[in-house]
C-alpha cells in the first residue's frame, strides 16, 4: 500500500529498482542473442525445437525482436495468444503470426 502512495507523489522507495532494470535488459539480451545467433534457447534446445522463418530459414534479428515484444504484450492480455497453437495450420502462436516466425523440430 505504501509503494502506491509512494508512486503518486513520486518518492522512489524501492533501492533495487535499477537491479530490476538491468534483470529485464539481461533478459531480453539473453532470449534474443540466443535466438538470433543459435534459432533456439537453453529450453528450446533441450525439447529438441528452433526458431525458423516461415520458409525454414534462419530468423533475422528484426523478426526475433518483433515476436519478443509481441509475445510479452501478448502474454499479458490472459495468453490467449497461445490458444491459437491449438486450431492454427502450422501450430503457431498469435506472437509468430506476427512475426512470420515458426517454431519447428530440429
Amino acid at each position: 500500500m505504501y509503494g502506491i502512495a509512494a508512486q503518486i507523489i513520486g518518492i522512489n522507495i524501492d533501492p533495487f529498482i535499477y537491479f530490476k532494470e538491468t534483470n529485464m535488459l539481461m533478459g531480453i539480451l539473453y532470449v534474443n542473442g540466443l535466438l538470433i545467433s543459435h534459432q533456439a534457447t537453453i529450453g528450446m534446445s533441450f525439447m529438441c525445437i528452433r526458431l525458423t522463418d516461415i520458409s525454414g530459414n534462419p530468423t533475422s534479428a528484426g523478426e526475433v525482436i518483433v515476436r519478443y515484444f509481441a509475445q510479452i504484450f501478448l502474454s499479458s492480455i490472459l495468453g490467449i495468444g497461445y490458444f491459437m497453437i491449438g486450431w492454427t495450420k502450422k501450430k503457431q502462436a498469435l506472437h509468430d503470426k506476427i512475426a512470420t516466425t515458426l517454431v519447428v523440430n530440429k
